[in-house]
C-alpha cells in the first residue's frame, strides 16, 4: 500500500432536499450532495422547541463503529434547541479509488463547518481515533464553541515540547498506532482462540472491522488506519485549554482499561500539566440504568452527559 497523498479542495455543496425522520418529535432533516458522492446530515431544531440555542453541535464518527450514533443525536440535541449536523471525512475528495489521508481530512473537515456555521459557534463531537486526531489538529488553526473527544486512541508528536526526549515523540505515535491496528486484528480473529467469556467482551468491542462489504467510507478509514504506521506524526501546537473539552471512552469491553488510558493521556495534554484531577474532563461511556431503572444506550447516556458538560461550560 502507498503513502497516502492527496491534493484536497475545497467542495461545494451542490443541493439539498427534506427527507423523512423516523421519530415523533422528528426536526426537518437535510441531506446535502456534494462533489464527493457523499451526504452531509443536517437539522435545525423543531419549530416549538421551547428556547433555540446559537450552537451547533456537529458529529464526526468513524465509520467502523459498531453503532452509529447520527439520527439518536439528531433527535436529541436538536430537541434541546441546537442546531446538528453529521459529517463523513474519511471518503476521497475525488474519485472513488483516491486515497484519504489526514491532511486531506482536516481540509475537508474545514470546508464542511465553513459550509455549515461560524465555526466559533461550533460544538465539535469527534468519535473516533482519526476523527479525534484531526478534530485536535483542525482546532490549532480555526476557533470551536467546544469540542468533545470520544475514543482518542492516536496520539500526535507533541509540539510543545517537540525537542523534550521524555515526552515520547514520534515513539507514542508509533506505538498508539500500532496497537489500534493489533485490536483491530484481534477482533477479526474473535472465536478462534479465546475463551468464551473473552468472545463475549469481545463482540461488545465499540469499534470492529465489518465482516461483510465494506462501503466506502469504512475502506478509505481502515486503509488510512494501516497506511499511519509508515508515516511519522505532525507535531500537535495546541495551546493548553484553548476550548473547552470533554474526553470520553468506550467502557464495557475487553480493551476498556487501554481506552481509558488514551483518554487520560488526552486530557492530560489539554490540560497543560501531568497532575490534574480528571474525574470532571474523563468520562466512561457505558451502558446504564437511568433514575427509572431502565437500561440506556451508550448514546444515549453520552448526549445527556454532553448536553450538561455544554450547559455547564459552553452556553
Amino acid at each position: 500500500m502507498t503513502p497516502f497523498i492527496t491534493q484536497c479542495q475545497p467542495r461545494l455543496l451542490l443541493s439539498s432536499r427534506q427527507l423523512p425522520f423516523k421519530s415523533l418529535q422528528s426536526p426537518c432533516i437535510h441531506e446535502h450532495h456534494s462533489l464527493r458522492g457523499l451526504v452531509t446530515f443536517s437539522a435545525p431544531p423543531p419549530i416549538n422547541v421551547a428556547v433555540e440555542r446559537p450552537e451547533t453541535v456537529v458529529l464526526v464518527e468513524s465509520s467502523l463503529y459498531r453503532q452509529q450514533w447520527k439520527e439518536p443525536c439528531a433527535s436529541f440535541f436538536t430537541s434541546q434547541g441546537l442546531h446538528f449536523s453529521s459529517l463523513d471525512i474519511t471518503t476521497s475528495l475525488h474519485d472513488a479509488d483516491d486515497d484519504t489521508s489526514l491532511a486531506s481530512m482536516e481540509q475537508t473537515l474545514s470546508a464542511d463547518l465553513d459550509q455549515l456555521s461560524s465555526s466559533a459557534h461550533t460544538i465539535l463531537i469527534a468519535r473516533g481515533p482519526i476523527q479525534s486526531l484531526v478534530a485536535q489538529y483542525y482546532l490549532e488553526s480555526l476557533p470551536l464553541a467546544g469540542l468533545v473527544l470520544i475514543d482518542p486512541l492516536i496520539f500526535p508528536k507533541d509540539g510543545r515540547n517537540i525537542n523534550d526526549l521524555s515526552h515520547g515523540g514520534d515513539e507514542k505515535w508509533s506505538e498508539s498506532v500500532n496497537y489500534l491496528l493489533e485490536i483491530l486484528d484481534d477482533l477479526l480473529m474473535q472465536g478462534k482462540t479465546t475463551s468464551s467469556t473473552q468472545q463475549v467482551l469481545l463482540l461488545e468491542s465499540p469499534l470492529d472491522i465489518p465482516k461483510v462489504s465494506m462501503d466506502k467510507s469504512s475502506l478509505s478509514e481502515l486503509n488510512l488506519l494501516q497506511s499511519l504506521p509508515r508515516s511519522s506524526s505532525r507535531p500537535l501546537y495546541l495551546e493548553p485549554s484553548s476550548v473547552p473539552i470533554l474526553i470520553m471512552y468506550s467502557g464495557h469491553h475487553v480493551y476498556q482499561e487501554y481506552y481509558k488510558k488514551c483518554a487520560e493521556r488526552t486530557a492530560k495534554f489539554h490540560s497543560g500539566h501531568d497532575y490534574i484531577s480528571l474525574d470532571n474532563q474523563v468520562l466512561e461511556i457505558p451502558g446504564r440504568k437511568d433514575d427509572s431503572g431502565v437500561l440506556e444506550s451508550d448514546c444515549e447516556w453520552a448526549m445527556k452527559r454532553i448536553f450538561e458538560w455544554y450547559d455547564g461550560h459552553v452556553a
